[in-house]
């Protein structure tokens, strides 16, 4: 025995047998994006306008003086189509496409399409939509499923759904079968999907991916990669603090913490020891060291730590003193590590010959 129990998040269909319930494997995008939205239909009769598709109520057939839960087209011979369609208001990535039908008349529903398309016009639907189903059962004794679910992948912003007669898979051997009048009843229309780079169980979580976008139900993108700023494989999660640009692959070295998780450019201007650069990402170059590598050692042979200026190997250039080699030599003394000492008449040297200023010892 088969059951369909209907619900916020769609059409569960399971089979009993004899005691024990034995369920289909599937997964359906977690939140109904059609719910609700602005709906339209070719025509209306009785009242049953096209908002009652879409009002999530499942279970209530046409009723007298337009109440009920079900739309109805006018049926007339010309034209012979009828259409429903619903905004989804932003282009959406769709997964599930859940219809309800009328249950006691599926032979009305007998070779309909179900389209997604872009633009509202559904007069040429097979240039502008792309078909997500059309029913096919050339079998004149075979009647359409009430109650369907059609998986649909893809990117669009309209649900049409469309029917024409006569059907191209010929006439139903149902007494009250038309071949010539086109009508549209249907009593619900799920949307299972969330818009393009939202995902999550309320479509409330955005995926920064960097080509494409991501699947509506765990958010993994389509191509493997993030926009600067973002990480993981939904590309939702913020870099965190010291990293930035795509997958957060890049760390900042702001002297005070906190850059941009885009461009890496630090909050405060002014980058750690043995960094450089607008993200302080870059280090120091050769002879270079400190905050924003503005200061210089003058080792003896070439070579000094980035952060603190001390040589790779001791002994500073003529001139220089210091662990960094980075201090002059004081007055009246000069050469390699200042350790020579100049005797003029006129106080005053060259700090790396040792000449005096003016002549005289």
């Amino acid at each position: 025995m088969e059951f369909y129990i209907h619900g916020e998040h769609g059409i569960l269909h399971f089979i009993i047998l004899g005691c024990v319930a034995v369920f289909p494997e599937f997964v359906y995008s977690s939140y109904n994006i059609a719910l609700g939205k602005p709906a339209s239909q070719s025509s209306e009769f009785g009242g049953w306008g096209a908002n009652k598709v879409v009002d999530g109520v499942i279970g209530k057939d046409v009723e007298p003086h337009g109440t009920g839960s079900c739309s109805s087209t006018i049926t007339t011979g010309s034209p012979r189509d009828a259409w429903w369609r619903v905004d989804l208001e932003h282009i959406s990535r769709i997964k599930t496409i859940n219809v309800t039908y009328r249950e006691l008349y599926p032979f009305r529903l007998s070779g309909f399409y179900l389209y997604v398309s872009n633009i509202t016009a559904v007069d040429n639907l097979p240039s502008t939509g792309h078909l997500c189903y059309h029913d096919n059962i050339r079998d004149p004794d075979v009647l359409p499923s009430f109650n369907q679910s059609r998986p649909c992948t893809v990117d669009g912003r309209y649900v049409i759904f469309y029917n024409r007669r006569p059907a191209d898979n010929g006439p139903k051997s149902h007494m009250y079968y038309s071949s010539t009048s086109a009508i549209v009843e249907l009593c619900e229309v799920q949307v299972y999907g969330c818009p393009v780079n939202m995902f999550g169980p309320a479509c409330n979580i955005t995926c920064h991916c960097d080509v494409g976008g991501c699947d509506p139900d765990n958010g993994i993108c389509d191509v493997t990669g993030c926009q600067s700023g973002w990480m993981e494989q939904s590309c939702s999660t913020e870099c965190g603090p010291g990293t930035f640009g795509a997958d957060c692959a890049h760390t900042c070295h702001c002297s005070t913490p906190g850059c941009n998780i885009e461009t890496g450019h630090c909050t405060v201007t002014e980058c750690k020891e043995g960094w450089q650069g607008n993200a302080c990402d870059a280090e120091c170059g050769d002879g270079r060291f400190g905050q924003n590598c503005i200061q210089t050692c003058h080792c003896a042979l070439p070579g000094c730590d980035r952060f603190n200026g001390s040589c790779t190997i001791t002994g500073c250039e003529s001139g220089w003193t210091g662990v960094a080699c980075d201090i002059a030599c004081p007055e009246k003394q000069f050469g390699r590590e200042c350790k020579q000492i100049c005797h003029c008449a006129v106080p005053g040297c060259d700090r790396f010959s040792g000449q005096c200023t003016r002549p005289g010892c």
